[in-house]
């Protein structure tokens, strides 16, 4: 970029062009509206009439054709010198979009890096002793299960005994 369009941006540093093109975008399309909705009433009542209509036939639908024109214009151009003066301001190395870091806050920021290394060694290593438990808990788990399995065999063993026995003494009564 030259230097005098380098200078005239930096002029218009404070200029508003985005709220420009915005306010002329609604502009373009409200006018839009109208001169659509503007038509189809008179093609509507034309049409009633038998008479036939044109789009530009009113002083109104001119004058919001017109309307529609200068905003879109107005609108496209404001587009254009807000990118630019964006990229000139970037390209400055305005303070609005860079920051300066001092070497405190840099030293700062690696100091939390590093407590944060730490606490993450830290719960790695929780984890860990974490998964060791688990793993022990599981053995034991296993072996309570299988014990569990034996004691259950027992049991279904000292029913059938005791039903056995049972049987025996009521065969016993009904002979006495």
């Amino acid at each position: 970029m030259t230097g005098k369009a380098r200078e005239f941006f930096l002029k218009t540093k404070r200029f508003p062009f985005g709220i420009i093109c915005g306010s002329c975008g609604m502009a373009v399309f409200f006018a839009t509206i109208g001169l659509v909705l503007g038509y189809a009433v008179t093609a509507g009542i034309a049409a009633q009439t038998n008479k036939t209509v044109s789009f530009l036939e009113n002083w109104w639908q001119v004058l919001l054709f017109i309307v529609v024109i200068l905003a879109a214009t107005v609108a496209a151009a404001s587009l254009v010198m807000y990118i630019l003066k964006k990229l000139t301001l970037i390209a400055e190395q305005d303070d609005k979009y860079f920051e300066e870091v001092s070497d405190e806050e840099y030293a700062r920021t690696n100091v939390d890096i590093d407590s944060i290394k730490a606490e993450l060694a830290q719960m790695t290593a929780y984890n860990a002793e974490l998964r060791a438990e688990l793993a022990r808990s599981e053995e034991r788990n296993a072996a309570l299960q299988t014990e569990l399995e034996t004691a259950k065999a027992q049991n279904a063993e000292l029913l059938a005994e005791l039903e056995g026995l049972r049987a025996a003494q009521s065969a016993k009564r009904r002979k006495a």
